[in-house]
């Protein structure tokens, strides 16, 4: 036994052998869908989406090699020519050559409740234009050529070249409105099309000018209970049917999948910058070992004048301390500059008298100050450290900040002048 369930954007209509019935397409229209399909034994079932749940388009699409189209990349390409997500439609797809032709749908179908339709053999889901086509096609006998029908109080224009369809387009079943369909349907052509198939309901002089008409003898509805009859026996495989497309990404995580992808990205920006961080520290490190480099260089030319640097220069400096200072046993460190004091009154004789200052902090580490305080204006910052420049240091360009109208906060730091290695 055989039951269609046929879907609309108002109304889902059930018929069955005995009866048909009209459901609202609401929450409850489907729980007494399911129930009266699950009700009956060993049925199958037909799915029909009408058209105006539908959208379609044909569009060209990259093919690694000679491998088949995956249904993940057409999904994704058919996001770019119809405004939908296409991880919240059904959809299935025609290949024909380097073009693909795909249909979506919105309606919710077999998806939905189908543990409450374990007990029906869902057959098909195919829109119901569809379902018309496949019972005609069997009567296109020269193709390339254009199919046209009427089905759900609307014409509909098919172009079937080499088994496949191109392209589909639909309208209101006036005259003009599909000359109009034709014309751009006409204009899209990239390969001529010179026969058209025509259905009783349908205008046949609109084709007469561009195409050698023939009239199919079957109304619309006869076709379609053969494509029922056919698919029922198998003999007939549906042009389109949603459910034969599974999308890798409707699966379990589907209802989180936007909240993994936010969490992904944040994710990625913050070991980047952590990345960042690291590699910049990377870099300071590398600067100061450069300058005790600098600085173990210009002292073994001090103390050894004339000979050239060896390539482990500590080691080389410690036996020279454990040499002069008649240290064994024991291994030596290289001291700290014994000239603190002296740095110290040097610094504080080198700043003008005249000049209001603050000293908040002053540091000495092996050679290096660090100097932070308070001074009235930005150009007394330019003169204290022209000052203190004239002590040997090599001073940074300073930092400052606005602390009061009338004050300014400054840092600067200072290293010894040494000789560069060669």
């Amino acid at each position: 036994m055989v039951t269609v369930l046929n879907i609309s954007t108002d109304t889902l209509v059930l018929t069955s052998p005995d009866a048909q019935v009209s459901l609202e397409n609401t929450d409850a229209g489907w729980l007494a869908a399911t129930a009266s399909i699950a009700a009956q034994p060993h049925t199958k079932l037909l799915v029909t989406v009408s058209t105006d749940a539908c959208v379609a388009a044909t569009f060209k699409i990259r093919r690694r090699k000679a491998n088949a189209i995956s249904p993940d990349s057409v999904g994704f390409a058919f996001e770019n020519h119809v405004p939908v997500a296409i991880e919240d439609y059904l959809f299935d797809f025609a290949e024909n050559g380097e073009s693909v032709f795909a249909v979506a749908t919105k309606a919710r179908g077999p998806n939905v409740g189908k543990e409450n339709l374990t007990q029906a053999d869902i057959l098909a889901f195919v829109p119901s234009a569809f379902l018309v086509f496949d019972g005609l096609r069997s009567q296109l006998t020269q193709t390339p050529c254009l199919i046209v029908f009427v089905d759900d109080e609307r014409t509909h224009l098919i172009r079937f070249e080499e088994k496949r369809v191109h392209s589909w387009r639909c309208c209101a079943c006036d005259d003009r409105t599909v000359a109009r369909e034709l014309a751009v349907m006409w204009l899209n052509l990239d390969t001529p099309v010179e026969h058209a198939y025509v259905t009783s309901g349908v205008s046949s002089h609109l084709f007469a000018d561009n195409f050698e008409v023939h009239s199919l003898s079957v109304e619309s509805e006869a076709a379609r209970q053969q494509a029922i009859q056919d698919i029922t026996s198998g003999r007939l495989r549906p042009t389109i049917d949603f459910n034969r497309v599974n999308l890798s990404f409707s699966g379990s995580l589907k209802p989180i999948s936007r909240s993994l992808t936010t969490f992904l990205v944040i994710a990625t920006i913050c070991l980047g910058c952590l990345g960042f961080a690291l590699l910049q520290r990377s870099w300071q490190h590398q600067a100061h070992a450069d300058a005790y480099r600098k600085q173990q260089a210009a002292l073994f030319r001090r103390l050894h004048p004339g000979e050239r640097l060896p390539p482990g220069i500590r080691r080389r400096l410690e036996s020279t301390l454990l040499e002069r200072t008649n240290l064994t046993g024991k291994s030596a460190q290289l001291p700290a500059d014994p000239r603190l004091l002296q740095q110290l009154s040097d610094v504080l004789e080198h700043v003008p008298s005249d000049l209001r200052v603050r000293i908040e902090h002053l540091n000495f580490n092996n050679g290096f100050v660090d100097l932070r305080g308070q001074l009235r204006s930005g150009g007394d910052v330019v003169v204290l450290r022209e000052a203190l420049s004239k002590t040997g240091l090599q001073i940074e360009s300073p930092s400052t900040d606005q602390v009061s109208p009338k004050v300014v906060g400054f840092q600067m730091n200072a290293s010894p002048a040494i000789e560069e290695a060669e």
